[in-house]
């Protein structure tokens, strides 16, 4: 067998380059997997994290709607022409208070319009108008492009409503979201879509 200057034979080297590329691969794969699995538990943080806000965007601006007035009717719920919730109403609340000066009134809606990103979901947009009476100050807010369902659900004092037309607000509304999300479950497995979802029941002081 023929040895080498420095004391090891060829095989003897071949084996060596043979283990440390074996050692090599398995170190990859353990810290591929790593990357994917740190990266999963991001996003599934960020996308759980992102339902609450909206849920808790929502239930601040309802703890704000006002008492029914003849004057300002204030609190409609129910389905657009698409089969998709919508709700608009009066709120003392202005989410803009940091930037400009706070309004007295604040008519806000939350409506989805269907997405342009992900087959079968929909953008859903916070919408609020400064002027009460409709047309100024309208700005459009983009809460998430991928939302697979937005259900709204108005309580009477009797049992839940699909939608809501009365004079006075809902003693209370549920809100179920479903945000859609790719994630990468392996690190060979193609990107598999994940539903996050988040529902509160909001009760409204002003309700009738």
């Amino acid at each position: 067998m023929m040895r080498m200057r420095g004391g090891f034979t060829l095989l003897e080297i071949m084996v060596t380059l043979v283990i440390v590329a074996m050692f090599s691969s398995a170190v990859y794969a353990m810290f591929l997997r790593a990357v994917v699995d740190t990266r999963t538990v991001q996003e599934t943080t960020a996308a759980g994290r992102l339902c609450q806000s909206i849920l808790n965007l929502i239930e601040r601006d309802l703890a704000g709607c006002l008492p029914a007035s003849e004057e300002l009717p204030h609190f409609t719920g129910g389905i657009d022409a698409g089969g998709a919730a919508e709700l608009e109403f009066l709120t003392a609340v202005d989410a803009r208070a940091a930037e400009a000066a706070a309004a007295d009134l604040v008519r806000v809606a939350y409506v989805t319009r269907p997405g342009e990103d992900v087959e079968g979901a929909r953008a859903l947009y916070r919408r609020e108008t400064c002027d009460a009476a409709g047309g100024a100050g309208e700005r459009w807010v983009l809460l998430d492009r991928s939302v697979k369902e937005f259900a709204l659900e108005y309580y009477d004092g009797t049992g839940w409503r699909d939608a809501w037309s009365e004079p006075a607000a809902p003693r209370a509304v549920r809100v179920t979201l479903v945000l859609m999300r790719s994630l990468q479950l392996g690190a060979e497995a193609p990107a598999a879509g994940t539903d996050f979802t988040a529902s509160a029941v909001v009760i409204i002081p002003a309700g009738a």
